[in-house]
């Protein structure tokens, strides 16, 4: 089995440029640091003169760091096959070395003199060559490892956001996906309810019509937001609770115990409504459906109890069942493990209880 190399992402000449730049100075001042003070009558000479000499070497690599992180993107130091990138790393390193050499040559007999190799240009170069390559490479080397790590380092950051992006078109399309489940199921019952006094009872089932109507136009308002006001969610589940009390003659009482300062909490749209179905259902003629809503420090309790009815949420597949198990799934997509959806049973009353993070619209 062979080794596939990745490459790693490059960047734009003019940011290896910059980044290349900014690095030799910081290198070639700290190169010029360690000094013994001068005399004062030349001190400004000297440090100027110290200061080309240290900064004339890696402002010759930041010149050619395009070239090197290109280098690097394609074939990132340590990769496998270790040899191979070892090898394309010597070569370029003698190349770009011999290269800065020479280019840099007139500057460098500027500065320091050719040493023992007399006065001739050539026999200059060929001292470079001799004395200063191996320096070089390690330079090279050194600013090899430095680029592989920068855009190894851009290359997770890359992924980790691109990850991040996914990960969050996901939740939004699970939770469409939810809410794409649960508004049929409503609009079909809403339906029903009216089909079933059309002929039985056309002025109720007239009325009916306009309370569905105006409850439709309210879950489609809603469930297009992600985030609806407390109170807006209510107005909603009393809507629903009518309706039903019209379809079925009376049945359960229906009433909301939210104070007025809770109001103003944000919640999910349509989060309470399949909760206040299933409330509904098992719900005994003389019993009583309530929702409650109150703060507890930075949590918003949202609960709907039925009393006197029968404790269960459902048969397997039943809307009932998918309704709860939506909202659950909704809940952890949108919170995670902030929220909760919980069933308990109090006496003669079955319980659903929701707890948010508290959280109001900015004003």
């Amino acid at each position: 089995m062979t080794s596939r190399r990745v490459a790693l992402p490059s960047v734009p000449a003019r940011t290896a440029w910059g980044v290349g730049l900014g690095l030799a100075t910081v290198l070639g001042v700290a190169d010029a640091l360690p000094l013994e003070a001068p005399g004062a009558a030349t001190s400004a000479q000297a440090l100027a003169l110290t200061l080309a000499r240290d900064l004339l070497p890696w402002y010759g690599w930041a010149a050619l760091a395009p070239v090197l992180v290109a280098v690097a993107a394609r074939w990132p130091l340590g990769s496998a096959p270790l040899w191979r990138s070892t090898l394309v790393h010597l070569a370029a390193g003698v190349g770009l070395s011999a290269l800065k050499l020479v280019a840099l040559s007139p500057l460098t007999a500027l500065l320091y003199g050719w040493g023992d190799a007399g006065a001739s240009w050539g026999g200059g170069v060929r001292w470079l060559l001799a004395h200063r390559l191996v320096t070089n490479l390690v330079m090279y080397g050194f600013a090899a490892t430095v680029a592989t790590a920068a855009l190894a380092r851009r290359q997770a950051r890359a992924a980790e956001l691109a990850a991040s992006r996914l990960e969050a078109e996901l939740a939004r399309a699970e939770v469409q996906l939810l809410r794409a489940q649960l508004e049929p199921h409503f609009l079909f019952n809403a339906l029903n309810a009216v089909t079933a006094y059309v002929r039985a009872d056309p002025p109720l089932a007239e009325r009916m019509l306009a309370r569905v109507s105006e409850l439709l136009r309210l879950v489609l308002r809603l469930s297009a937001a992600a985030e609806v006001s407390l109170e807006e969610e209510m107005t909603l589940v009393e809507r629903y609770a009518e309706i039903h009390r019209l379809r079925f003659g009376g049945g359960p009482r229906f009433r909301v115990d939210a104070p007025a300062e809770v109001l103003a909490a944000r919640v999910p749209g349509v989060v309470l409504q399949p909760l206040v179905e299933n409330a509904f259902r098992h719900a005994a003629a003389d019993g009583e459906v309530i929702v409650r809503a109150t703060r507890d420090g930075d949590r918003l309790m949202l609960s709907v109890s039925n009393t006197n009815g029968a404790v269960g949420a459902g048969e397997p597949g039943s809307g009932r069942e998918m309704g709860l198990a939506n909202t659950r799934a909704r809940l952890q997509r949108i919170y995670g493990d902030d929220a909760r959806l919980t069933l308990r049973t109090e006496a003669d009353a079955t319980v659903a209880e929701i707890a948010l993070p508290w959280c109001v619209a900015d004003r």
